[in-house]
């Protein structure tokens, strides 16, 4: 099975194939839907495909792992979803419980990246010694190259 990879490209390829499908539903009367209920539609429709292959290149063993964009589409997907479920009067949530679910959903998601970000990372207390010891050996071998003069400008074998 071919690997459908999440690029910028592929991602406005589904959108515009998303709102084709919606305007032809709408333009045939086979849905009686206000514009604002088919933005929403094609929004969770779109966030919904984007998801699935952002999930299907995350867990795929022959892809690299993507835990930004499967978190950026979990937060679209959701967004969207609760968009939907407002618009068509499925739920009946005022704009501080859709505020509230949707920082819940924030709060979850930035969690998840981070211990996801955090396997393949390292730590900078970790760097932080190495990168002072290179920095120790880089300056004392500048003071070398300036206490025998070889690094001086007009110098034999020096700078300019």
């Amino acid at each position: 099975m071919q690997i459908l990879v999440l690029t910028r490209a592929r991602i406005t390829q589904v959108v515009a194939l998303v709102v084709a499908i919606v305007a032809v539903l709408g333009g045939f009367g086979i849905v009686h839907w206000s514009v604002a209920q088919g933005g929403m539609v094609s929004a969770e429709a779109s966030s919904g495909l984007i998801l699935i292959l952002a999930l299907q290149q995350h867990f795929n063993p022959k892809t690299a792992e993507e835990p930004v964009a499967v978190a950026g589409s979990i937060s679209a997907f959701s967004g969207s979803t609760f968009a939907l479920l407002v618009g068509f009067e499925l739920v009946h949530w005022s704009q501080e419980q859709v505020g509230l679910v949707l920082g819940l959903v924030a709060v979850i998601i930035t969690l998840s990246t981070s211990w996801a970000a955090r396997r393949a990372v390292t730590p900078m207390a970790q760097q932080r010694k190495a990168v002072k010891a290179a920095h120790r050996q880089g300056m004392a071998a500048a003071q070398r190259k300036m206490s025998d003069g070889s690094a001086l400008p007009g110098a034999p074998g020096g700078g300019a």
